[in-house]
Parts: structure tokens; C-alpha cells; sequence
């Protein structure tokens, strides 16, 4: 669903011949905004017979009309949903079987939205940021971030850093503390663009290893964090 509101804004132009479709003049192709903002696009379409301009919204080859016609389309209170792109189609009566069309990628910035999954020996923990543990206990902890632009990436235990996935090249760099050596660090795209999910695979095998886990996520806008303890269960 797009929150979109549209002022149509048409002059009447009167052409002695008739003449095709075409959009002279249009909105950059490319847009940056941040959340909250009002964003306009507009595609100054011309021909005789005047055109019907109308708008579509989506990705790839999955664009759809959001039922709105006009040079001039206005999207309140952008979301992070409105990171897509947008496209004008222009057509008249005149020796024209297709419209002329022009994209317009929004690109939304928005601090990275930060949520981690915990599984405890396979079991799913959803208690979120408490968890008690056994040694020998195998611990995976899921990372999911979304954000735009995209992150780095940080997982540390307490204060000492166990690596950091940068998001430039897509790599994951490991920390040389001789302590992370049973830490194990995957990446996993989303179903969206805007996100990637940062896991930490390893087992409760030594005393420090019960602990305060951190994943930092920082972009251009700004930084995000989400822990989880894991707290030894003690012998009776």
C-alpha cells in the first residue's frame, strides 16, 4: 500500500499539429529523502491530443498502478516502504501502441532498525535479551538489520569486538583476540534489499563465553544496538 497523495497539475496546451507523447522534462532519476519527508515527482508531459499521464510504483518487473494520474505526483510522510521506484507513463491517441515512460528510484534514509533472534540448541528463546545457559550449550544469535544506507555491521562480547561485516564489500572482517577463536560469523541477505541479517554461531565451552553479546549496526545517519545476556545456570 503507498501513502501517496497527488496534485495534478495540467496547463492546456493547444498544438496545431497533432504530435506524440513525450516527457521533456522530469524529476531527477534518482531521489534521497529521509523518513517523514514530502517528496514530489513530476513528469511534464507534452503531445496533441493532450496525454494521460498515470503512475506506477514497485521493482524489477513487479511495477503496478497506484491509481494515480497527473504530471505531478506528492508522497507525505515518506516510510520505508517508499524506497522503491516510480514511474511516469505518458500516451495519446496519436500513432502511439505503447507509452513513453520515466523511472525515478526513491532512496528513504532511515537509522538502522535493529531486532536479534536467539536459539538455544536449536530451540527458538523468546524472551529476548536474557537467556540461561549450560556449558557445552550451542548458542546462535541471528542479527537482523534494516537500514538505508546500508550498515556495518559489529558483534562484540561485553567490550571486546568478535568482528564487524562491512557492508562496502561484503565481507566480514574476524578480531584477532586469540579469545573469538570458537566464534563463528555468517552473513544472510533478506527478503528486501534494505536488509541482512549478521549471525554469531558458537558454543558455551569456556567461563568467559557467558557474557553480554552486543550487535551494533551504524550507517551515514546514525547508529542502533540490541543485546543479549547470557547468564550461567549454576550447579545445585
Amino acid at each position: 500500500m503507498y501513502t501517496s497523495i497527488c496534485f495534478l497539475a495540467l496547463s492546456s496546451v493547444i498544438h496545431a499539429e497533432p504530435e506524440s507523447a513525450s516527457i521533456p522534462k522530469h524529476s531527477k532519476s534518482s531521489i534521497s529523502s529521509m523518513l517523514g519527508d514530502t517528496v514530489n515527482l513530476w513528469c511534464n508531459a507534452t503531445g496533441y491530443p493532450e496525454p494521460t499521464v498515470t503512475w506506477y510504483a514497485g521493482s524489477g518487473e513487479k511495477l503496478e498502478s497506484i491509481g494515480i494520474s497527473g504530471n505531478m505526483l506528492g508522497i507525505r510522510n515518506i516510510s520505508q516502504s517508499c524506497n522503491t521506484i516510480y514511474q511516469c507513463q505518458a500516451i495519446n491517441s496519436y500513432r502511439m501502441k505503447k507509452p513513453v515512460v520515466k523511472n525515478f528510484t526513491l532512496r528513504v534514509d532511515f537509522i538502522p532498525d535493529v531486532s536479534v533472534g536467539i536459539k538455544l540448541n536449536g530451540k527458538e528463546i523468546l524472551n529476548g535479551g536474557s537467556v540461561l545457559g549450560r556449558k557445552k550449550d550451542r548458542v546462535v544469535l541471528s542479527c537482523s538489520i534494516y537500514a538505508v544506507p546500508p550498515p556495518n555491521v559489529t558483534w562484540s562480547r561485553d567490550n571486546i569486538t568478535i568482528g564487524t561485516y562491512h557492508h562496502v564489500n561484503g565481507a566480514i572482517e574476524k578480531s584477532s583476540n586469540t579469545d573469538n577463536f570458537l566464534y563463528e560469523l555468517k552473513t544472510k541477505a533478506l527478503e528486501t534489499k534494505i536488509g541482512i541479517t549478521v549471525t554469531l554461531d558458537f558454543t558455551l565451552d569456556a567461563d568467559y563465553t557467558f557474557a553480554s553479546y552486543h550487535c551494533d549496526a551504524e550507517n551515514e545517519v546514525g547508529s542502533n544496538r540490541k543485546t543479549v545476556k547470557i547468564n550461567h545456570v549454576q550447579k545445585r
